[in-house]
């Protein structure tokens, strides 16, 4: 992703911004300002380009905080003298997928630009690192864990599909004893700086700040031709600007029934809170419905 196609995906998420009616639209776009600038770090694009992330994450942090200081409160009582269909009903920061420490950041923010505007506008244009506040928010409640290893049955359906497996762009060698991928990237060799060819297998880290960034490698790379044809598995979250562009290079799609149950060498296996999706990008749709009927309803594009 170049310098260019960051500042272009930050002015569609400014404009997003002012149309924003409630805390979930907000919290939207200070997530992708916050994975722009991860990516725009982590690639050391210029330093304008990680500047107007910064500045869009707090202008979308603060934003958030408005939403969440006008929002009526819950008492932590209920008047039982009125019937639960006729009490006010209160949203909560689970219902927009806000960590505390979010909603005591964002709300700060939203104080120090009523209150003392001038300090305000130094911390939009400063160098900060709120990594720490993000790190732990996840796509749809999920943990953030980047340790979900995928189980045997999904890759033998990969394999009937692809016929081998030439990258993993985000493994270890643990998962990669199941995927068995020619070739794979590890959170050591950082996969997003890597190039990526052939036939790609992906599972990527959950954690909200990446798995946008390693969705967008992949159709990059696809849309290059660099990658022949690639199967994904992912969180089903449709309403993300990651999963709405992946699907824009996708030809197929397979919507599991119920939550995929991952593993890894350290315990047993679980599955996330959010459900998954498994997109195919090539030119075999047919063969991959085929493949992954049993998991689920499968779609063509």
């Amino acid at each position: 992703m170049t310098a260019d196609l960051i500042v272009s995906r930050l002015d569609k998420a400014r404009m997003l911004l002012a149309e924003a009616k409630d805390a979930n639209g907000a919290k939207r776009v200070a997530d992708m300002a916050h994975a722009a600038e991860i990516y725009a770090r982590r690639q050391r694009l210029s330093q304008d380009s990680i500047d107007y992330a910064h500045a869009v994450k707090i202008d979308a942090m603060t934003l958030l905080g408005d939403f969440l200081r006008a929002q009526p409160k819950a008492t932590g009582s209920r008047n039982l003298a009125i019937p639960e269909r006729n009490r006010p009903k209160c949203p909560t920061l689970r219902d927009s997928n806000i960590t505390l420490k979010e909603s005591a950041l964002s709300q700060k923010l939203s104080r120090l630009a009523e209150e003392k505007p001038q300090q305000h506008a130094a911390i939009r244009s400063a160098k900060t690192a709120l990594a720490s506040v993000f790190s732990s928010a996840h796509v749809s409640h999920n943990s953030g864990n980047n340790e979900w290893y995928t189980p045997k049955p999904y890759i033998a359906a990969a394999l009937e599909v692809l016929g081998a497996i030439d990258l993993d762009p985000a493994s270890s060698k643990e998962a990669n004893s199941v995927i068995g991928a020619g070739k794979f990237f590890s959170a050591q060799n950082d996969g997003l700086k890597q190039n990526w060819t052939g036939r790609v297998w992906m599972n990527p880290p959950y954690s909200s700040e990446l798995i946008g960034l390693f969705c967008d490698k992949l159709s990059q790379s696809f849309a290059s031709r660099e990658i022949k044809e690639a199967v994904a598995l992912v969180n089903n979250a449709t309403e993300t600007l990651w999963f709405q562009s992946l699907c824009e290079h996708a030809s197929a799609l397979c919507f599991p029934k119920g939550r995929v149950k991952f593993w890894n060498t350290n315990k047993e296996s679980t599955a996330p809170l959010q459900g998954q999706a498994l997109v195919y990008l090539g030119p075999k749709p047919k063969a991959f419905a085929a493949a992954f009927h049993d998991f689920g309803i499968c779609a063509i594009l």
